[in-house]
């Protein structure tokens, strides 16, 4: 299933928990080529989940960055990639439970006190079929 966004954050955010919660299906967001999302889009989207948790808020909220495997094996992007997401989870610990986690697939978390997921790739990557993705146009 593909989901086109328009809205804003606390939509987002809305819609993210509801797709893992009552479809048990791995949100994603994919994004063109062109774009990259900065920390203050994953700080601010963050928070929105927390508040979009409610009760549930003591889960841990993970993004999964998906590089392709070329990627993955070439080692100075890989590097900085990882240097990235160790960057971004410290400003994140700053205000909400969030990591970011450089990943060659998204992942699909199970059991009742499961992490919500969030998976961020590039269109071009072919996603495994529990997961739905979010395009950003």
């Amino acid at each position: 299933m593909v989901v086109e966004v328009t809205a804003d954050l606390r939509s987002l955010a809305e819609m993210i928990v509801r797709l893992s919660d009552e479809q048990g299906s791995t949100p994603v967001i994919v994004m063109p080529k062109h774009l990259s999302l900065r920390p203050p889009f994953f700080i601010a989207l963050a928070q929105e989940l927390s508040e979009a948790l409610g009760a549930d808020a003591q889960r841990q909220i993970r993004f999964d960055w998906c590089l392709s495997p070329a990627m993955i094996f070439a080692s100075t992007r890989s590097r900085l990639a990882r240097f990235k997401s160790a960057q971004l989870t410290k400003q994140l610990a700053t205000t909400v439970a969030a990591t970011v986690e450089v990943t060659a697939s998204i992942g699909r978390p199970g059991g009742q006190r499961r992490d919500l997921v969030i998976g961020l790739c590039h269109e071009t990557l072919e996603l495994p079929p529990w997961v739905t993705a979010i395009r950003i146009l």
